[in-house]
């Protein structure tokens, strides 16, 4: 049951993080668009597109997961204190890593993110709170690194698909030169044409 229930999430994560990829690569592709055309006609902004889909993918879909799990924490924290009731003392190492393993049972997705904890020195009392804070800001942070990672790879594949597209209409002007009649060779045409 915990693993259809970790598969379900984790395929509507995939799903949602395919959709938001989609819709920003949808949106750079207008962008650059506007900016030059010929971006959006060259090889490498296909080949880079392509690459760039994957990591978005995998880091939205990841970022998802962990928006999902943050929203269990008003959960965690019910769970924890109901787990807890009734009980008096500090907690050990092996306490909290034991409410850890608990939470993980009943909700498969926090193994994903948080697979160790040491509360070590909390009361039973503050416990629950401890452990859902602790879960929101772990969870902060990892929202923030999937952001982070998605502006890079998005502002690195513009310059690059940008770069080579700029090299490709040079080399296109360049190869047009060679091919274009020179002065003298047209000046010839017209003067036999009228001959």
């Amino acid at each position: 049951m915990n693993f259809l229930s970790l598969l379900t999430t984790a395929t509507s994560c995939v799903f949602y993080g395919i959709v938001v990829t989609m819709t920003i690569m949808a949106i750079l592709y207008f962008v650059l668009r506007l900016w030059d055309d010929g971006i959006v006609r060259s090889i490498p902004f296909y080949i880079t597109g392509c690459i760039l889909s994957v990591l978005l993918t995998v880091q939205f879909s990841l970022m998802i997961g962990a928006i999902e799990t943050k929203n269990l924490a008003d959960g965690v924290e019910i769970s924890i204190n109901q787990l807890m009731e009734g009980e008096t003392g500090i907690i050990s190492a092996n306490d909290s890593q034991a409410i850890l393993n608990y939470l993980i049972s009943r909700s498969p997705i926090i193994g994903i993110y948080v697979d160790t904890c040491d509360f070590t020195g909390n009361d039973t009392t503050t416990i629950a709170t401890a452990m859902a804070d602790t879960l929101r800001s772990v969870l902060n942070k990892y929202i923030f690194h999937r952001i982070l990672w998605c502006v890079t790879f998005i502002v690195l594949a513009c310059i690059i698909a940008a770069l080579f597209a700029k090299g490709n209409v040079k080399q296109q002007k360049r190869h047009r030169g060679h091919n274009a009649p020179s002065r003298r060779q047209r000046h010839h045409v017209r003067s036999h044409d009228r001959i």
